[in-house]
C-alpha cells in the first residue's frame, strides 16, 4: 500500500470514529429536550440508552465476521446509512416508541462503525498499530467532546431538531468519501472459517485483553454518565453547569491520545499502560477527595487523560496477535466491553441508592486496581510469547 493511499484510508477510519463519538454522547445531551417533548418520564428516558447500547452491541458483535468475509467499503456505507437514519429519526421520530427504534439502529450503525474503523487501522498499520490507533481513538473524543459543545452554542439559536439533522451533513460527506475509496480486500473471499472464529473464544489471552476492555469501557461509561450527577449531589453544581464541565472528561481522554500517539516513538506500551493507571489513580482519588469545583473539574481531565490509552493500545495487541482475522478478534473484544459499559453504570446506580454516589465511584479505583494485575498478567503472557510490549 502506497503512502497516498494509507493516508486516504486512514483519514476515513478518523471521520468514521468520529461519528461513533456522536453517537455515544448525543442522547444524554439532548435528553432534556426529549422529555418535554415527548411527555416522558425521566424512567422512560433512561431506556433510550439501554436501547442505544443494545444496538451497539449488536453492531459490535457482526462487524468482524462481516468485514473478514466482505471487506470494509460495504460495511462502512452501510453503517454510515444506518447512522445517517438514526440522526433524522432522532431529530424528528413524531412517536416515543418510533424514536426508541431510530435510536437503536443508531447504536447498532455506531457499533459497527466503531469496530470496522479501529480494524481498519489495525490492517493497515503495520508495527506501528499501537500509534494509529492511539491517534485514531483521539477523534472519538472529538466526535464526544463536540456534540454537548455544538448544542451548548447553538441551543438559543436553533432548535435541536434543526441541530441534530445538520448533522446528517457530516455522514452525507462520509460516504461519498468512503464510496471513492479503495479499500483492502476481503481476508476470506469465499467461505467464512467460522470453525476457527469460534475457537478464539477459546483463546485465554484474547479473553483476559476482552476482560480488561470490559473494566475499562465500564469505567468510561460511570465516569461519563455519573459524573455531573456527582458534581450536582456532593458539590451542588447547577445541572447545566455540571454537564458543561463533564466534557473536561472528554477533552482529557481525547488530548492524551494524541500526545500518546508520539509517545510511543520513545518508550513501550507497557510503561504507558502501567502510567496510565498511576494516573487515573491519582485523578480520582482527587475528585473523591476534593470539595472545590475547580480541582474536582481538574481531576475530570486528569481521570480522562488516565483513560485514553487502554482501548487503542489493547486493540493494539490484539490485532498484532490476530492479523488473519482481526475483525473477527476486534469482535468478541468489543461485545465483552459492551457488556462492562452497560453493567457498571447500572451497578453503581444501585450503589448510590443504598450508599450515596461519592461511595458507588469506589467502583472506579476497585476496577483499577484489578486493571492493573489484569494487565500485568497479560504483558507477562506476551512477553513469554515475544510479543512487543
Amino acid at each position: 500500500m502506497d503512502r497516498k493511499q494509507h493516508r486516504l484510508l486512514f483519514s476515513a477510519a478518523c471521520l468514521g470514529l468520529m461519528l461513533f463519538g456522536i453517537t455515544v454522547t448525543m442522547i444524554g445531551s439532548i435528553m432534556p429536550e426529549i422529555i418535554p417533548r415527548y411527555g416522558i418520564t425521566r424512567s422512560e428516558a433512561g431506556t433510550l440508552f439501554m436501547f442505544l447500547n443494545f444496538g451497539i452491541l449488536i453492531g459490535s458483535f457482526i462487524f468482524g465476521p462481516v468485514a473478514d468475509r466482505y471487506g470494509y467499503k460495504v460495511l462502512l456505507v452501510a453503517c454510515s446509512v444506518m447512522i445517517l437514519a438514526g440522526l433524522e429519526g432522532v431529530a424528528f421520530a413524531p412517536t416515543f416508541s418510533a424514536l426508541s427504534l431510530f435510536i437503536l439502529l443508531f447504536g447498532v450503525g455506531g457499533g459497527i462503525m466503531n469496530g470496522a474503523t479501529n480494524a481498519l487501522v489495525s490492517d493497515i498499520s503495520g508495527d506501528d498499530r499501537s500509534a494509529g490507533l492511539t491517534f485514531l481513538a483521539a477523534f472519538f473524543g472529538l466526535g464526544a467532546f463536540g456534540v454537548p459543545l455544538i448544542l451548548g452554542l447553538l441551543l438559543h439559536l436553533f432548535s435541536y431538531t434543526v441541530i441534530v439533522s445538520s448533522l446528517g451533513i457530516i455522514v452525507v460527506a462520509a460516504i461519498v468519501f468512503f464510496l471513492f475509496l479503495d479499500f483492502p480486500e476481503a481476508k476470506f473471499k469465499e467461505k467464512f472459517p467460522v470453525k476457527e472464529a469460534l475457537q478464539m473464544l477459546k483463546e485465554p489471552t484474547l479473553i483476559l485483553l476482552a476482560v480488561i476492555l470490559f473494566l475499562q469501557s465500564g469505567m468510561e461509561n460511570v465516569m461519563g454518565g455519573w459524573s455531573a450527577s456527582y458534581l450536582n449531589e456532593i458539590l451542588g453544581v447547577e445541572s447545566s453547569r455540571s454537564v458543561l464541565l463533564l466534557s473536561f472528561f472528554w477533552l482529557g481522554m481525547m488530548v492524551s491520545r494524541l500526545l500518546i500517539s508520539k509517545l510511543l516513538k520513545k518508550v513501550t506500551v507497557a510503561f504507558v499502560l502501567k502510567a496510565s493507571v498511576g494516573v487515573s489513580l491519582l485523578g480520582i482519588i482527587s475528585l473523591l477527595l476534593s470539595s472545590s469545583v475547580a480541582v474536582s473539574t481538574a481531576s475530570l481531565f486528569v481521570i480522562g487523560m488516565g483513560f485514553g490509552s487502554c482501548f487503542p493500545l489493547v486493540l493494539g495487541f490484539i490485532g498484532g496477535l490476530y492479523p488473519g482475522m482481526s475483525g473477527t478478534a476486534f469482535s468478541i473484544a468489543f461485545s465483552i466491553a459492551l457488556l462492562g459499559g452497560m453493567s457498571m453504570p447500572t451497578v453503581t446506580g444501585v450503589f448510590s441508592d443504598l450508599f450515596g454516589i461519592q461511595n458507588a465511584f469506589l467502583i472506579i479505583p476497585v476496577s483499577l486496581i484489578l486493571f492493573f494485575g489484569l494487565i500485568s498478567l497479560v504483558l507477562r503472557r506476551l512477553s513469554s510469547q515475544h510479543a512487543n510490549v
